[in-house]
C-alpha cells in the first residue's frame, strides 16, 4: 500500500513537473509564431558567475533590461525567455549568447499585451531540459508500474 502512495506521489509531482515546462515551452512558441519582432535598445546587460566551480565548469547567468516602444509607449523589460534564465556553462558560451542578443537588437512583442516581450526565446540552459527528460521518464515509469498507461 505505502508503494502505490509513492508511485502515485511519483506520477503526480512529474506530471507537475513536465506540465509546467510544457508550459513554458508552449509560451516561447506562442510568443515567437504571434509575437511581433521590433526594435529595441538594451540598457544595460552583464554575464555574472553563478554558483560553484565544478569539474564541467561554473555556471554563468545572462542579465539584460531593454527598452521598446509599442504604440507610442515606452516600456522596459528584463524578460528574457519564459523561464527567464539563460545560464551557460562557461563565460566564453555566455558572451557569444549575449553578443548575439546585442547585436540583433530585436525583440518578440505582442501588440495586444505589450508588457510580454522576450528577447532570447528557445535560448533555455541544460537544467530546463535535463528536468523535462526526468519529469517525462518519471511519468512514464511510474505510469507503467500503475497500469495508468
Amino acid at each position: 500500500m505505502y508503494e502505490i502512495f509513492l508511485l502515485y506521489s511519483m506520477f503526480l509531482f512529474s506530471l507537475i513537473v513536465t506540465a509546467i515546462i510544457v508550459g513554458a515551452l508552449l509560451l516561447d512558441v506562442f510568443v515567437f509564431l504571434f509575437g511581433e519582432r521590433i526594435n529595441c535598445n538594451i540598457v544595460s546587460y552583464n554575464i555574472s558567475a553563478f554558483g560553484r566551480e565544478f569539474y564541467l565548469g561554473q555556471w554563468h547567468s545572462i542579465n539584460i533590461t531593454y527598452e521598446y516602444e509599442v504604440l507610442s509607449k515606452n516600456y522596459r523589460s528584463t524578460l528574457l525567455n519564459s523561464t527567464n534564465s539563460v545560464m551557460k556553462l562557461s563565460y566564453d558560451s555566455a558572451n557569444k549568447s549575449l553578443l548575439k542578443c546585442i547585436n540583433k537588437r530585436k525583440v518578440y512583442v505582442f501588440k495586444l499585451f505589450p508588457r510580454m516581450s522576450m528577447i532570447m526565446p528557445f535560448n533555455h540552459d541544460l537544467r530546463y531540459y535535463l528536468g523535462l527528460i526526468f519529469g517525462v521518464s518519471c511519468m512514464v515509469f511510474s505510469g507503467l508500474k500503475l497500469s495508468i498507461f
